[in-house]
């Protein structure tokens, strides 16, 4: 199976160091094309207070390297 989008979701609002507000986006799964089939694969569930139950299908960021984990919010796509 090849991953064709990710699904990501809403978690919260933050400001960034120009003072202007942003959202806060968690990937939680993706999906896959299994021969002309459309799957999804969830990896997580949020569980942020401020998830509105909508999930977003977004392109994949081939080129965007893996980042490292830490504290700050998972920003972009």
């Amino acid at each position: 199976m090849k991953r064709v989008n990710k699904l990501v979701c809403a978690t919260g609002k933050y400001t960034d160091n120009n003072g202007n507000e942003k959202t806060s986006w968690q990937t939680i799964g993706f999906v896959l094309d299994d021969g002309g089939k459309k799957k999804i694969k969830l990896d997580s569930m949020p569980l942020s207070n401020e998830w509105d139950g909508w999930v977003t299908i977004a392109p994949l960021d081939e080129e965007r390297k893996p980042q490292q984990q830490s504290n700050s919010p998972d920003v972009g796509w």
